[in-house]
């Protein structure tokens, strides 16, 4: 750069300071009509509580059928594509809206008011609007259940819930970290808890759908032989008793037949209650455990702007803005100066 451009800057540098200083009430009027907005802004803030919980997923051995019965967990949902992290699984079960909706039907006390959380939820969070929304009853548990005008509530609910109040990220080792943001710390708190358990039912529930179908089925066989070997044992006992002094080769031969037919059912049953408990076995070792490592606990935390930073930020902008209005204030006039200054020309140039 040459000297005497190096030279315009610093004079240009120093008119700007020099114009700072002229309108410095200017600027400190402006930050004190912004830290009054601060002032302000803190006072009418309203204050988030944050219920924080950490979880992890323990999971059974997913070699056996558990892998195949998160993804057909998934496809309920309608989540698909989730990746190969079953933690991010989790968090889209989390989110879903049939955990969610069926969550905030559950019916729970605050403040000693028995309600269901949809209630107690619109009542914290939209009390402006609360007079024009409906109620739902204690009575209403099933999604399927619900008239048009609650199934709009429930929506709307879940859309605004999910965006604005629940927050859930993946961090190492597949550590999950849920946080519930509301105005009412029970709520706030009660709510996270709620949606894990809730979240456990349904991923426990159709992760081992396949295994209850099959100790189910188990269980009929186990009393249809147990069933079965109970008359034929007494039908045995009771020829045995009834032909003790027979010799004929027709009873000796229908004796035979119903021994062995006791002895076949004893030993179907033996492997029916084999299997039986193969089965209860594999259910308990691929049962999912979503461990909590860290539960929500009061007082929780808050979120709400602290009365220092709001004045400093509404200050400092005040101020920017000030400066903004100085320099555009004196830029303008230099710009009518110089238009005077080209109409005086032209105007003595026609003379």
């Amino acid at each position: 750069m040459e000297p005497y451009s190096i030279y315009n800057v610093l004079l240009r540098i120093k008119y700007f300071i020099i114009l700072i200083i002229k309108n410095l009430k200017v600027i400190a009027l402006f930050s004190l009509l912004g830290s009054g907005l601060g002032f302000y802004y803190f006072k009418v803030s309203i204050k988030v509580y944050e219920a924080q919980c950490t979880l992890m997923l323990d999971k059974g051995d997913s070699s056996i059928g558990g892998l195949s019965g998160a993804l057909n967990m998934a496809s309920q949902f309608g989540l698909n594509n989730l990746g190969d992290n079953e933690a991010e699984k989790m968090i889209q079960v989390l989110k879903s809206r049939t955990v969610v909706k069926s969550t905030f039907l559950k019916t729970i006390k605050i403040n000693d008011t028995l309600d269901c959380i949809a209630n107690h939820f619109m009542n914290s969070e939209w009390s402006e609007e609360r007079d024009n929304l409906v109620t739902l009853s204690l009575q209403d548990t099933s999604l399927l259940e619900l008239n048009n005008k609650k199934k709009k509530v429930i929506e709307r609910i879940y859309g605004y819930f999910t965006k604005q109040c629940l927050f859930a990220k993946l961090s190492n080792e597949g550590i999950i970290d849920l946080t519930v943001k509301l105005k009412a710390e029970d709520l706030a708190l009660k709510l996270n808890k709620e949606l894990v358990k809730k979240m456990g039912e349904y991923y426990y529930a159709n992760i081992t759908e396949k295994e209850v179908k099959n100790l189910s089925l188990i269980n009929k066989k186990l009393d249809s032989i147990k069933s079965r070997l109970a008359i034929v044992e007494i039908k045995y006992l009771s020829f045995k008793d009834n032909n003790i002094a027979s010799v004929k080769a027709q009873a000796r031969l229908e004796e035979i037949r119903l021994r062995r037919d006791v002895e076949l059912l004893n030993k179907l049953y033996i492997e029916a209650v084999k299997n039986h408990e193969f089965a209860k076995f594999k259910l308990e070792y691929e049962k999912p455990l979503i461990q909590i490592i860290d539960s929500p606990m009061k007082p929780l935390s808050t979120s709400k702007v602290s009365l220092v930073s709001s004045l400093i930020l509404f200050s400092f902008l005040g101020g920017f803005i000030s400066l903004l209005f100085v320099i555009g204030r004196d830029l303008w006039k230099q710009i009518s100066t110089k238009m005077n200054e080209i109409e005086k020309g032209i105007s003595s140039n026609l003379n």
